[in-house]
């Protein structure tokens, strides 16, 4: 759980992150995936057709592009089940059923929050949306290099603004359900099923 937390490209959410007890933790990862970005790119040399240096001019044509998320739930062996003790398959049944609702959240943020709103973000709406030509590369370079470089480019600067908008939203969301009031309630149902363990 600790390699999770300290990777770079997901969004987590996770039991008591407030209270600093994490029992529980679920990344989201959210990826933007042209279907064939080299042929949903028009691309010409800034310098005329016959230029073989760049710059280039690129302008989308279209075509599917996906938003592949991937989630991942990760729960501490320390509440893991044993088949033979119906109270640890309640600890367990409470812990996952809370990071049950953050993957809940991250599918309807992907479902129902973000499709309404990507195509205002700035760079969606101006070059995937309204299909402005965009100007990539240096006359130094091959305009092979420049269509390489500028596919690498407009994926990255996709990716980031696509996968910020979705992360304030999954976060603002994880901060609801994690609230001291919220998580207080689970905690303290998992506080009784404990106590109720120790006491057999």
């Amino acid at each position: 759980m600790t390699q999770q937390l300290r990777s770079r490209n997901a969004v987590y959410t996770g039991s008591g992150r407030g209270m600093g007890i994490v029992t529980g933790l679920v990344t989201s990862e959210l990826r933007v995936r042209f279907e064939n970005i080299k042929r949903q790119w028009r691309s010409s040399p800034a310098g005329g057709a016959d230029s073989r240096q760049g710059p280039g001019r690129f302008n989308f044509n279209g075509g599917k592009v996906f938003l592949d998320l991937t989630l991942g739930v990760y729960i501490l062996n320390t509440v893991e089940p044993i088949p033979t003790h119906d109270l640890s398959i309640e600890i367990f049944a409470e812990v996952y059923g809370h990071e049950l609702l953050h993957v809940w959240d991250c599918i309807d943020i992907l479902n129902n929050w973000l499709t309404s709103r990507i195509e205002t973000e700035p760079s969606v709406a101006q070059y995937l949306v309204r299909g402005e030509t965009y100007t990539y590369g240096r006359s130094s370079e091959s305009i092979a290099e420049v269509e390489s470089g500028f596919y690498a480019y407009i994926q990255n600067t996709l990716q980031t603004e696509v996968h910020n908008l979705f992360a304030v939203e999954a976060n603002r969301r994880s901060n609801l359900r994690d609230a001291p009031a919220e998580y207080d309630s689970v905690q303290q149902r998992l506080n009784d099923l404990r106590a109720r363990q120790i006491n057999r």
